[in-house]
This record gives C-alpha cells, sequence and structure tokens, in this order.
C-alpha cells in the first residue's frame, strides 16, 4: 500500500515552451525539480539546457539538482541505489519533487521503467504529469 503522503511527480520537458513547463511546475506547487537526464542539454530544445533551465528556475522559486550521473537513462549510474534511497528521503522534506527527463510520454521513459519501480518498494507514489 502506498502512503498518500509519500508522493513523487516525474515530467518530461519534450518541445515544449520553457514557459508552458513552468505553468505546469507551478500548478503542482513544486519546490525542487530533479533533473535525471544523463546529458542535461538539448540540441533541439536549448531552453532545456541546465544552466539556462536552472537560470529560470530560480526566478520561479523551484530549486535544481542533477542527478544524471546516479539516476540516468543512459550509461552506468553512479552509487543508482543510494540515489533512489535519497530521493525517496527528499520526499520526507514536506516538499513537492518532481523528477524530470526528456521524454513526454513516461511509459516510454526510464522514469517509469526504472525509477518508479524503485520508489514504490519505498512506498513513493509516483505521479506522472
Amino acid at each position: 500500500m502506498l502512503l498518500k503522503n509519500n508522493k513523487i511527480y516525474t515530467i518530461g520537458h519534450s518541445n515544449q515552451s520553457l514557459e508552458s513547463f513552468c505553468a505546469t511546475l507551478k500548478k503542482y506547487n513544486i519546490n525542487i525539480l530533479v533533473d535525471i537526464r544523463t546529458k542535461p542539454y538539448s540540441r533541439w530544445n536549448p531552453q532545456f539546457n541546465t544552466r539556462f533551465l536552472e537560470k529560470h528556475l530560480d526566478l520561479i522559486d523551484v530549486g535544481y539538482i542533477w542527478k544524471g550521473q546516479n539516476l540516468g537513462g543512459l550509461g552506468e549510474n553512479i552509487d543508482f541505489d543510494g540515489n533512489i534511497k535519497w530521493l525517496a528521503n527528499l520526499t520526507k522534506t514536506g516538499q513537492n519533487i518532481v523528477v524530470m527527463c526528456s521524454e513526454k510520454d513516461y511509459k516510454k521513459c526510464h522514469r517509469y521503467s526504472l525509477i518508479e519501480p524503485e520508489l514504490i518498494k519505498f512506498k513513493i507514489e509516483t505521479v506522472h504529469i
């Protein structure tokens, strides 16, 4: 059984505008965005490159943390299990957390196939927005 107060959101930036993306974050009262892209930049959507995204998130009071080297969908992840536990513990801070990758359809993304099953072990509910 999942605990109702243990929840984490996921989102894929896809090719939407940064304004639309940020409006979604505000709609869900997101406080911290955890970027789990192995390569935190986009050739086709530069508005989601790390430095630009981080600065824009700061303007709307959303914290930014890159964990692509630990929770990414490509290559080897350093201390994957420890970082899943870190992510599960982050949900206990009372803040709304979103995990971000680039894939719009969460069922085609490692947010669904790799991250969500691990969070379920910690009784964390995953909400894909």
